[in-house]
């Protein structure tokens, strides 16, 4: 049965304090249902699991990622509908509660889930982690903001994109940088999204600019489109 947190809008629920990261407690957001509308997996349905939380505090973010509740990892699994096999572990940044991100997703992986983790690479992650996650993207949101990048450059087999997103930060010399941290992994750009406009035009000039910087090397780099929310989905 799926508990009733399960698709709730969580600026319903009021906010909670934060006493300090455990790998018994799992500091949440939201769970919900919905189509993964990024990158690798885009059109598959997933079930998100938003950790509460952000290190980075990105200046244009507009996600929630305020604490709401706080479950086990095992009471996390429970709240899953098994007929969507895969799940995407979000923020904030799940990283920032490493213990409980990697009780999480060995949990996951004893029920038999996909699990998706997307992070900034603020903050590395364990073997043990590693191990129990099938596909990572990495939305890099600055050099100076990528401390764990040659922790995770070090794993290559897991890192499965890199996701861009189109702000004037990314020069042709940081956009170089972060490419050859990881020389192997395919390269999405989306558009950045103000008040439901986007940016497209930056979005394909940095496009093209990532071209360049592959054009020897028979690469694809790929526009990232929000599909989610043009089906007006969260």
């Amino acid at each position: 049965m799926i508990h009733p947190i399960v698709n709730h809008n969580p600026k319903e629920l009021p906010k909670i304090e934060i006493g300090g990261f455990s790998k018994d407690v799992v500091y949440l957001t939201e769970i919900f249902e919905s189509i993964q509308g990024e990158g690798t997996y885009a059109g598959h349905r997933r079930t998100f699991i938003r950790f509460a939380s952000c290190s980075v505090g990105c200046s244009w973010c507009d996600t929630d990622y305020a604490p709401r509740y706080t479950l086990s990892p095992q009471e996390v699994v429970q709240q899953l509908n098994p007929r969507l096999d895969g799940v995407v572990i979000t923020g904030g940044e799940p990283t920032d509660q490493s213990e409980a991100l990697e009780a999480l997703c060995i949990e996951l992986k004893r029920e038999g889930f996909f699990v998706e983790l997307e992070t900034s690479a603020a903050n590395d992650i364990s073997e043990m982690c590693y191990a129990h996650i099938d596909h990572i993207t990495i939305s890099p949101k600055s050099v100076e903001r990528l401390p764990a990048a040659h922790a995770y450059g070090g794993h290559m087999r897991w890192i499965g994109a890199l996701k861009f997103i189109a702000t004037s930060y990314w020069k042709v010399e940081r956009i170089l940088q972060v490419l050859e941290l990881f020389p192997t992994v395919e390269v999405y750009v989306q558009p950045l999204e103000t008040n439901g406009e986007y940016d497209w035009e930056r979005a394909i000039d940095m496009v093209e600019v990532i071209e360049g910087l592959y054009s020897n090397q028979n690469k694809r780099v790929r526009m990232s489109v929000q599909i989610h929310k043009l089906m007006g989905k969260r």
